[in-house]
């Protein structure tokens, strides 16, 4: 029986531009506050000592926090996510205790698996999720560089320093620099996470009903479909409209239930809001060079030969293109199709 520590990154930071100095300080920060593990963590001598340290750390940046550490656990997760800057400073006050955090950590994992194994569990694994979410921009230090580059690539090997199991989300480009992960990580297993198919691959009218009952049954996990939807219609509409993105559909349900005083969603409820993410993927589509090329991968579902990999992955990143699972393809994801851009592109 294993115990995972499940760790949502922007409950802690700001989600968009993390680094590894405030990626170690918020590994250390869920270990100590865990229920079942961190009160006995805290009391330990040499988890005293650090956070005596962290505190001179975040003083020089114009914070205190309290002498108890859950209240101070919770001052730095509000400085973290609340104040401008602050993660920016703190990262670069501590790039220097990095090594010093790393075996901080090290250590509380050890001292937390044999709190564990004393209650029988077999080991710990630590799962972070929406890493993923850091974006793609170019680091302003003219090397062509890019925040994924840094994180991804340059510091987040650190943790293999680390005894535990990490289970980590990524962005889907990373897909495509297989070979440069392995180079950094010694057993690396990575794992796609593909969308789920709505439709038959080179056929826009005919729609695949195994993944649309697939994504029904999930989302009846979380809301009572009856109550939610007016008919059947509106909750296949939500879900094809989605593209499979599971993101997307509990997004365009719960903007679409905000709007009402009352649920039963009709097909002109979900439709407000596909509307409001076709105006987004607009913005972002107008002008491009490859729109025609998109109309090659919803017919085909795949990319054109010669397809330039950058532009691929900012798609996939982007989530303009998605990927779906079986034999490997790709779709265009309908708020892309709905847009005036994609439609003028037609030859």
């Amino acid at each position: 029986m294993f115990y995972p520590l499940f760790i949502e990154i922007d409950k802690y930071l700001d989600e968009l531009d993390i680094q590894i100095p405030e990626l170690l300080t918020a590994m250390i920060a869920a270990l100590l506050e865990d229920v079942r593990v961190g009160p006995h963590l805290q009391t330990l001598d040499f988890v005293q000592r650090f956070w005596k340290d962290l505190q001179q750390w975040v003083k020089t940046i114009g914070v205190t926090l309290e002498g108890e550490i859950p209240l101070g656990l919770a001052k730095i997760k509000a400085e973290f996510r609340g104040s401008p800057g602050f993660q920016r400073s703190f990262r670069e006050e501590n790039h220097r205790y990095v090594n010093r955090l790393v075996d901080t950590l090290a250590v509380l994992v050890e001292r937390a698996r044999e709190k564990l194994e004393k209650d029988g569990t077999h080991d710990l694994i630590i799962m972070i999720d929406k890493l993923d979410r850091i974006e793609q921009l170019p680091l302003n230090d003219n090397t062509g560089r890019t925040r994924h580059d840094l994180f991804y690539i340059e510091q987040l090997k650190q943790i293999q320093r680390i005894p535990v199991h990490f289970i980590l989300t990524v962005p889907v480009t990373l897909h495509f620099s297989q070979n440069r992960l392995r180079q950094v990580f010694h057993r690396l297993n990575n794992v796609i996470l593909p969308m789920v198919s709505v439709r038959e691959r080179g056929n826009l009218e005919q729609h695949y009903k195994p993944g649309i009952k697939a994504l029904s049954r999930l989302l009846a996990r979380r809301v009572a479909l009856d109550e939610t939807f007016a008919d059947e219609e509106a909750l296949h509409f939500a879900i094809y409209e989605s593209g499979g993105c599971i993101r997307d559909l509990f997004y365009l349900v719960s903007q679409a239930a905000g709007n009402k005083r009352a649920l039963k969603l009709t097909v002109a409820d979900i439709e407000v809001i596909v509307k409001e993410n076709t105006n987004e993927m607009e913005r972002l589509l107008q002008g491009r060079s490859f729109l025609r090329e998109l109309r090659h991968i919803v017919q085909t579902g795949s990319f054109p030969e010669g397809f330039d990999d950058d532009t691929k992955r900012w798609l996939l990143y982007n989530l303009v293109v998605i990927e779906y699972n079986g034999q490997t393809w790709y779709d265009v994801h309908p708020f892309a199709r709905r847009t005036r851009a994609f439609r003028d592109a037609a030859p």
